[in-house]
């Protein structure tokens, strides 16, 4: 017996069951049109906009072909082979009221495949130029997806460096007015635009180093053969501009930055993300303290006046005195303070920080730049270095002074605190004896490993500490800020770090002892709290000797009758001092 034949509307039914449920706004002729997706994009390849032929006009199309291309992921490649993308580039070229279904369509696909992304970056007419002049005039539901198709391109690695290239010539306008905060948060929109700053000026995080092949028993994660090669990502621009930190990705990444410096309305708006008490996602005030820190890096002297006219010290203060903000947040804002009291630095990719020489190169680079640099590098000590450098210290001075009557100190020793169940091993492995050898501290082995065993802070802590000790390194060239470090609680939260593991922070904590003991004061107060004799003995020594009625530890006395003695053998051999 034959088979019956299906009704020649089964295939119909079929597809219109794949199809979300029909919006109220959808006319019936419009909907069975939808029913053929080639049949919407051939609608829309017409020049013609009247609603005659189909009952429907192009925004209509654009907004069902947008709503599907939400609701299934299958429509959004199919979309793409289509061609959907060249139409969307002619419409709007010419046509205002398809422009936020188009672009809100080119978005949803901006972030569906590689394959996508591909083709918005390869389409004639070029849509980065229609973006960018689009977007301070256009209406917000069309900037809202302006900037969605823009943050998904700008935040893919396959597509970063050739956006960058598109964008390089961009003067960000429009951008500042999109990020602001509510009183209920941060709508999509500022959010998005935010991001998409992220991604543009801020260099991206370096991959996370793979274990040898050896060490995953010769195969792959994949199951590959360790010899077998890797197969590329589908789509014609996979692995060009990826964001791993090329010159070029660079170069466009600084043309940005100073578009941004140009006003002060970008690191105002940013500010206000940072310091917003609405909560936020942690990834986003992080993106905007990311932000400010590219910004100081790139150009110091313009950034740090914006920073300060958008009063970026409070801003600074409440990221790291709130409780609620997570740890991850704060060791960024303790970033930014560092990089706005130590101008002219530039980190590398090994992660060690070295001095920018002049327009943002390194000394490398710019070392034939003119004969007068040349001859500077000759002659250090020549009037115009002293001159300028007498210049940058006072400057320096001045912005320590202002971080200093910002009140960033408590909050900047807090998060130097060393992890719980710590702080009396590593006092106790950081004192030692301290008078055998008077500058080298004595930290044995076996101690320093007793020390910091078994103690472990939370994720970001270790980060966290280096940068709020290289804040108060600096500060504590300022006599104010010495006092104020030892009266906020600092010498219990300093000592501890003496036995860290981490160099830079048990460093950078000796060196602000040190800085401490240089006032008499604050040195026998160093002595009374149980610092090492190597921080403050010198100096009691030289105050002693001046004032023989002041008396101190028994350590502190050792050690002043051992210099004196010292001090008071003849120089030379009575023979020859005879002669």
């Amino acid at each position: 017996m034959p088979a019956p034949k299906k009704s020649p509307s089964a295939k119909t039914t079929k597809s219109a069951a794949a199809l979300p449920e029909k919006p109220a706004w959808v006319s019936d002729e419009l909907w069975q049109l939808a029913q053929n997706t080639s049949s919407l994009i051939d609608r829309l390849k017409k020049v013609d906009n009247s609603e005659a032929e189909s009952g429907c006009s192009h925004a209509q199309v654009a907004q069902l072909l947008w709503d599907q291309a939400l609701a299934s992921p299958d429509k959004q490649e199919e979309f793409v082979k289509l061609g959907i993308i060249e139409v969307a580039a002619k419409h709007l070229t010419g046509s205002i009221t398809t422009a936020a279904p188009m672009t809100g369509l080119l978005s949803t696909l901006a972030a569906s495949s590689v394959a996508a992304r591909d083709a918005i970056l390869a389409c004639r007419p070029s849509l980065l130029p229609l973006f960018t002049a689009t977007l301070p005039t256009t209406s917000p539901s069309s900037a809202a997806t302006i900037v969605g198709a823009l943050k998904s391109l700008a935040t893919q690695e396959d597509s970063r460096g050739r956006l960058l290239k598109g964008l390089s010539n961009w003067d960000l306008t429009g951008l500042p007015e999109l990020i602001a905060t509510t009183d209920r948060g941060m709508t999509q929109v500022s959010t998005d635009a935010l991001l998409l700053l992220d991604a543009l000026l801020c260099a991206p995080a370096p991959p996370a180093a793979q274990p040898p092949l050896a060490q995953q028993g010769g195969k792959a994660k994949s199951g590959r053969p360790a010899s077998a090669k890797p197969k590329p990502q589908a789509g014609k621009g996979a692995g060009k501009g990826k964001a791993d930190g090329t010159a070029a990705d660079a170069a466009a990444s600084a043309q940005l930055q100073e578009s941004a410096l140009k006003s002060e309305a970008i690191l105002s708006a940013l500010l206000q993300v940072c310091s917003s008490s609405v909560p936020l996602e942690a990834a986003v005030r992080a993106a905007a303290l990311r932000v400010v820190q590219a910004l100081l890096s790139a150009d110091h002297k313009r950034a740090a006046s914006h920073f300060l006219k958008g009063e970026g010290l409070s801003a600074m203060v409440a990221v790291l005195s709130e409780t609620d903000i997570p740890l991850q947040c704060k060791c960024l804002a303790a970033a930014v303070l560092r990089d706005f009291l130590v101008p002219q630095q530039h980190t590398s990719t090994a992660g060690t920080v070295v001095p920018m020489g002049s327009k943002g190169k390194l000394p490398v680079e710019n070392a034939g730049d003119s004969t007068k640099h040349q001859a500077s590098q000759l002659q250090p000590d020549s009037p115009a270095n002293v001159a300028s450098l007498d210049a940058a210290l006072d400057e320096a001075m001045a912005r320590i002074e202002q971080a200093l009557h910002a009140g960033v100190l408590p909050p900047l020793l807090n998060l130097c605190k060393a992890p719980e169940g710590a702080s009396p091993a590593a006092q106790s492995a950081s004192q030692g004896d301290g008078t055998s050898d008077f500058f080298i501290p004595i930290r044995p082995k076996s101690a320093a490993k007793k020390a910091g065993s078994g103690v472990k802070g939370p994720e970001g802590a270790e980060a966290a500490q280096i940068n709020a000790c290289s804040c108060l390194k600096m500060m504590s060239l300022h006599d104010d800020c010495k006092q104020g470090i030892v009266d906020s609680g600092g010498i219990p939260i300093l000592l501890p770090l003496l036995a860290s593991k981490v160099d830079h922070v048990r460093w950078s904590a000796r060196q602000v002892l040190l800085n401490a003991a240089m006032l008499p004061d604050l040195a026998e107060r160093l002595e009374r709290e149980g610092a090492p004799v190597y921080i403050h003995g010198m100096n009691l020594v030289r105050l002693r000797r001046s004032q023989p009625g002041r008396q101190g530890s028994a350590a502190a006395t050792k050690l002043l009758a051992q210099l004196t003695s010292q001090l008071t053998v003849p120089l030379m051999h009575p023979a020859v001092e005879a002669a």
